[in-house]
C-alpha cells in the first residue's frame, strides 16, 4: 500500500499559476482592477491581499515581484 502526496508551490505574485511572475500576471490584475468579490470579472487569484477587491495594492504586490528591469 502506497500513499501519494501532491505538493503545490505557490510563487508570490504569480497570478496565472505558471510558477513565474511576468507581465502576464500584471495583465490579469490590471484587467480586474476595481472588481469586488462576487462581481463578474473578479479573480480571486488577482486579489493577492485577500481583501475582496482588486486594486492598486494588488497591482503593487505583483509588480514588486517582477524580475529586476522588467517593464510591462
Amino acid at each position: 500500500d502506497s500513499t501519494a502526496l501532491l505538493f503545490t508551490l505557490k510563487v508570490p505574485g504569480d497570478v496565472n499559476g505558471d510558477a513565474v511572475v511576468t507581465c502576464d500576471d500584471v495583465a490579469v490584475v490590471r484587467a480586474g482592477l476595481g472588481r469586488r468579490r462576487g462581481q463578474a470579472g473578479y479573480s480571486a487569484a488577482a486579489g493577492l491581499n485577500n481583501d475582496g477587491i482588486i486594486n492598486v495594492v494588488d497591482l503593487g504586490l505583483v509588480t514588486q515581484r517582477l524580475p529586476t528591469g522588467t517593464k510591462c
